[in-house]
């Protein structure tokens, strides 16, 4: 294990077991290239060493246990922002608060399956439909239209 400088930064420059390429790890002073430098050889003499999971370049760290609510939140502020219109992006928002978050919101992503879909869809047409302001009270349902868009945004997502 050795520690270098490189321009105005510090590496810690380490081997792990069954790996060809030495680990590099990058710190912007001395003393934290320093201390990680003590927690690696420390770790090693223990035998409880576990070197950091790789990730590709720019790759995102997914979360393990995401639930929908936060998962669609995502979705909207990533792709729904630079891709969508005002109309279809105040549409979608609102699908997924009226109709998405209620049902789906606490579950996690993971655990969802087919026949959870097809029954929520089943559920979504017994709804009543969601009043806007400034409008009257008809009684009327969700309608099958209206779960086909619910569709199209969750597949989308």
């Amino acid at each position: 294990m050795s520690i270098r400088k490189r321009g105005n930064s510090y590496q810690v420059i380490y081997r792990c077991p069954g790996e060809k390429v030495p680990r590099t790890e990058p710190f912007k002073s001395e003393d934290e290239a320093l201390i990680r430098g003590m927690q690696i050889k420390l770790a090693k003499k223990n035998g409880s060493f576990e070197p950091p999971v790789r990730t590709a370049k720019g790759a995102i760290q997914q979360k393990r246990d995401i639930t929908v609510r936060d998962f669609l939140k995502e979705y909207v502020e990533v792709y729904g922002l630079k891709k969508w219109g005002n109309s279809y992006y105040s549409m979608s928002t609102g699908l997924i608060k009226n109709s998405s978050n209620p049902y789906l919101g606490e579950r996690y992503v993971r655990s969802l399956t087919v026949r959870d879909i097809d029954a929520y869809y089943t559920l979504l047409l017994d709804q009543p439909a969601v009043v806007v302001s400034g409008h009257m009270d008809t009684g009327a349902k969700i309608t099958a239209h209206t779960v086909g868009r619910i569709h199209k945004l969750l597949k989308s997502a």
